[in-house]
């Protein structure tokens, strides 16, 4: 038999004594591959039997120009306390990856300044109070909390939750050290070694952030009786961002493609209704508008199909967009690692509106996760 080439013309026997001349495609078609998330999925699993997490999208309440108004927040918190999650995950730098900064100095001064420079701090502090190094205070604080949850409603252990939060800060675990401390009176947290005043005035100051880590993520979390959050993001885009931002910029700028994202509800819709929030108090109202589908779709489509559409001549574009679906595969990562160490079922993750679309994705397809739409908490 002659061999067959795309594009040329081949003698393909059919039957012995007869042959037919055919000219082949220098394509062909092939069949559509099985959806594989099919296939993983257990879809047998009842949903009461999944793991079941709910991606809240936020807003970044540190960088408002005014602080959210309590009212507002107790409000979304008494409405997320009804989910009664068993694990709380929040948008910061886990312990292990500022570990890894700080052995790679200087190569990530700018991503330990931006993203971690108060849990290093307290940190540093606690380790040296302490005389461990961070897996050491990570491995302590995993068997003193083992066995232990806190009672909202009651007493707290004074020693247990200051030993914890000791040891958690030297872990570079600070939103779980502030949710430790958050259990302290004030009269307890004065019996505080002096020569380890500066973990605690740390982690007061962190107390007081107006973080959506600390507003929500800790707040609730007291609420629950929860030991610890879960850090889970990761910022390996940062770096791109750092080489090669100002030059995509520009280089966007020469096309049509930025003037629509100023012109979008990511730009215009967004601030307007966060402003009426902080004036009204209706976080509720901000929150289940930038967690429906609608702001999804606006948000994905302006911010993240913006470099799918600009085609710039460098790449630096797609290059972009695959830099934050990175990120965000490490955060489903770091969020499945959590779950497998706290033996979670289910979960709330508190980060950024913009991850929400991506994580949702990704989470969706695992083996046994139950995506929980945060319309079914907030409301319609």
């Amino acid at each position: 038999m002659h061999t067959l080439r795309a594009g040329r013309l081949a003698v393909v026997p059919i039957v012995a004594g007869l042959t037919i001349v055919a000219t082949w495609a220098p394509f062909v078609a092939l069949a559509s591959p099985p959806d594989a998330s099919q296939i993983v999925r257990d879809e047998a699993l009842s949903p009461e039997s999944r793991t079941r997490i709910c991606v809240l999208g936020t807003i970044h309440l540190g960088q408002l120009a005014e602080e959210a108004p309590q009212r507002g927040i107790k409000a979304l918190l008494d409405v997320l306390e009804k989910y009664k999650p068993d694990l709380i995950a929040v948008e910061r730098i886990p312990g292990e990856t500022i570990e890894f900064w700080l052995r790679q100095t200087p190569t990530y001064d700018q991503q330990i300044a931006a993203f971690a420079a108060s849990a290093i701090d307290v940190g540093l502090a606690a380790q040296k109070h302490l005389n461990v190094t961070r897996r050491e205070a990570e491995a302590q604080a995993a068997e003193l909390l083992k066995t232990s949850q806190a009672d909202p409603t009651g007493p707290v252990d004074a020693g247990q939750c200051a030993r914890a939060a000791m040891l958690l800060a030297a872990a570079f675990d600070v939103s779980s050290a502030a949710l430790q401390w958050s259990y302290l009176t004030n009269g307890q947290r004065a019996q505080f070694p002096a020569e380890a005043k500066a973990v605690a005035t740390g982690l007061d100051k962190v107390l007081r952030s107006p973080t959506e880590d600390v507003a929500i993520g800790v707040a609730l979390a007291r609420r629950l009786g929860h030991n610890r959050l879960a850090s889970i993001d990761d910022q390996c885009d940062a770096a791109f961002q750092l080489e090669h931002g100002a030059a995509m910029m520009a280089e966007l700028g020469q096309t049509d493609e930025l003037r629509k994202l100023q012109d979008s509800v990511l730009m215009t819709e967004l601030p307007a209704r966060t402003s009426r929030a902080m004036q009204s108090g209706d976080l509720v109202g901000l929150y289940r508008w930038i967690n429906s589908a609608e702001y999804a779709r606006a948000d994905v489509d302006a911010q993240w199909h913006i470099f799918l559409r600009s085609r710039l001549a460098s790449g630096l574009d797609r290059a972009r967009a695959a830099a934050w679906e990175a990120r965000n595969l490490i955060i489903a990562a770091n969020l499945r690692r959590a779950i497998v160490a706290h033996r979670a079922s289910r979960v709330l993750v508190i980060m950024g509106a913009s991850h929400r679309p991506f994580l949702e994705a990704y989470l969706g397809q695992m083996m046994d996760v139950e995506i929980v739409a945060p319309e079914t908490l907030l409301g319609s």
